[in-house]
């Protein structure tokens, strides 16, 4: 994944890009729901 340091499209804080495979969908976005820390996903 990378850093995005400088704004970028509608994100005015920095934010983190990472790809993943369809199947992985259904177990991903949960954990992320649950371990965000507040962070918006």
């Amino acid at each position: 994944g990378n850093w995005n340091l400088e704004p970028r499209g509608p994100h005015v804080t920095p934010s983190f890009y990472f790809g993943f495979t369809n199947d992985l969908l259904p177990v991903l976005v949960p954990w992320l729901q649950l371990n965000s820390l507040g962070l918006t996903i």
